[in-house]
């Protein structure tokens, strides 16, 4: 295990089970919860726009800057999505511990912007980022618990 940092990371290829396990964790343990998605949306309202009139670099390099300031929150629980991390991977490497919740195959729903065959690349990549890897059902049926314990047991 890579040394405590002042926030912890949290990545899931399921956005609903991240994101919820995510909150109640933070929650649970007294952390400022930040969803990286939801932050992105907040300050990139009108992206669509963005992108029309000042292109694709311009986009990308003002996420790059939110997310730069997202990594630098101390006493947080940060929720990243799949897509968001990949695309900023070297941003979140300062982050410890980095937190994969796994969630089967079966579980993981078309609204999570993911086929099938991406699965197993895309699971196997957070896998190897992750300090802690820990399976949940992704049915909600004591995955808060399951979460609490494995990392207790890391920690």
């Amino acid at each position: 295990m890579k040394k405590l940092g002042t926030s912890i990371l949290i990545t899931c290829l399921s956005n609903a089970t991240g994101k919820t396990l995510s909150q109640m964790f933070a929650n649970d343990v007294g952390l400022h919860f930040a969803c990286c998605k939801d932050i992105l949306e907040y300050n990139l309202f009108d992206s669509a726009t963005m992108l029309e009139k000042c292109g694709i670099e311009y986009l990308k390099k003002r996420e790059r800057e939110i997310v730069r300031a997202i990594t630098e929150y101390e006493n947080a629980l940060i929720y990243v999505d799949y897509d968001t991390y990949q695309e900023n991977e070297a941003l979140f490497k300062t982050i410890h511990p980095n937190i994969y919740l796994h969630v089967p195959k079966n579980r993981v729903s078309a609204k999570d912007g993911l086929n099938k065959i991406a699965y197993e690349d895309r699971d196997i990549y957070l896998s190897k980022q992750a300090d802690i890897k820990v399976n949940v059902s992704g049915s909600g049926e004591n995955d808060f618990k399951k979460l609490l314990s494995e990392i207790g047991k890391e920690l």
